[in-house]
């Protein structure tokens, strides 16, 4: 399966036309990327649908690809006492067709989510992006986890200075413990999970996203996730105080570290080939060298280069040894 993204608004049934104006957005910007996109919006966003997608993007997403999971319309909570600390369960406002509204029995759970990313295959990438209310953890959460993971950590633990934070950076940058999860993950909630998302003609959070991203092309800058997300957190945070964006990193090893050190939204070649479960066998602190963001000639391609890693020629037969390799624009990085 080519690297694809699955895009969810549910206006108009939502009261509004934000969600729309979004997908829209988002529909061009992830083409110029390269994605293979889905829509699912008005009555064809229902809970049922975009399962459906997701178990199918998780079938036929294969080592190396990258799927997009955007949504922007309506986020709630429920109350749940037994895995929540803030004894809250966040969800997404999907159509329902027995009412023909947003929300009710329409409603997507996280629970129902995270055992849909323990199907994506070892070494696939996720990017799942919702702007709505209550966003921070609506990844999912793991029923399966012991300890302090079988509870879904409060996303709001870090913002108290006496508080634990384990979990958290004062940035808003999370790494949960999630288990059984072989894809390297990564989700950004446009508000906290007591927050509120400001929408209107577009959400603020989307906005916030394409403007950087616009800013950046204009200055020519280059960064990775971690990036992108400080500088669209206090864009967002500037026109309004009260909400703030959520970045969650799962798994947290150097695998997904290697995610979070691309191009946003990038696509890069990659060479896989399954590795033993040693520590030598792979470098778990190696980062991908961030091919250049925007589209140039191949002549004009360069490489920022880490001296933690190997470079390759992408001409060059990669070694025999068993490894993973990430591959763009002429460079292929052994991990």
């Amino acid at each position: 399966m080519p690297n694809s993204a699955l895009i969810v608004f549910t206006a108009p049934y939502d009261g509004h036309i934000g969600s729309e104006i979004d997908a829209k957005h988002m529909e061009a910007f992830l083409q110029r990327q390269g994605f293979q996109l889905t829509l699912l919006g008005g009555q064809n966003a229902t809970s049922r649908n975009v399962l459906a997608h997701l178990n199918a993007a998780a079938k036929e997403t294969q080592p190396g690809e990258m799927f997009v999971f955007y949504y922007s319309g309506h986020g709630g909570s429920k109350p749940e006492h037994r895995r929540e600390i803030d004894g809250k369960q966040e969800l997404l406002c999907l159509y329902d067709p027995a009412t023909g509204k947003v929300g009710g029995n329409g409603n997507l759970l996280d629970a129902d989510l995270h055992p849909i990313w323990r199907r994506f295959q070892k070494e696939t990438r996720i990017l799942m992006l919702a702007d709505c209310c209550h966003s921070g953890t609506n990844y999912g959460h793991d029923k399966e986890a012991t300890g302090h993971g079988a509870r879904k950590y409060y996303s709001s633990d870090f913002i108290d200075p006496n508080s634990d934070p384990t979990y958290c950076t004062r940035e808003g940058v999370c790494t949960p413990p999630l288990n059984k999860i072989q894809a390297m993950m990564i989700h950004i909630g446009a508000a906290r999970d007591y927050q509120l998302a400001q929408g209107g003609s577009g959400g603020l959070f989307t906005n916030a996203m394409l403007s950087t991203w616009e800013e950046w092309k204009g200055r020519g800058r280059t960064g990775n996730y971690r990036d992108f997300f400080v500088e669209v957190s206090k864009k967002v945070q500037q026109k309004n105080p009260t909400q703030i964006p959520q970045m969650n990193i799962i798994p947290q090893d150097g695998r997904t570290e290697a995610f979070v050190s691309q191009m946003p939204f990038t696509i890069p070649y990659m060479f896989y080939r399954p590795y033993a479960e040693t520590s030598t066998s792979y470098n778990p602190t190696g980062r991908f060298i961030p091919q250049t963001m925007f589209a140039q000639p191949a002549s004009k391609s360069r490489t920022v280069p880490y001296t933690s890693v190997t470079e390759r020629s992408i001409d060059e037969t990669p070694p025999e040894e068993t490894s993973a390799y990430f591959c763009g624009r002429g460079n292929c990085v052994l991990l």
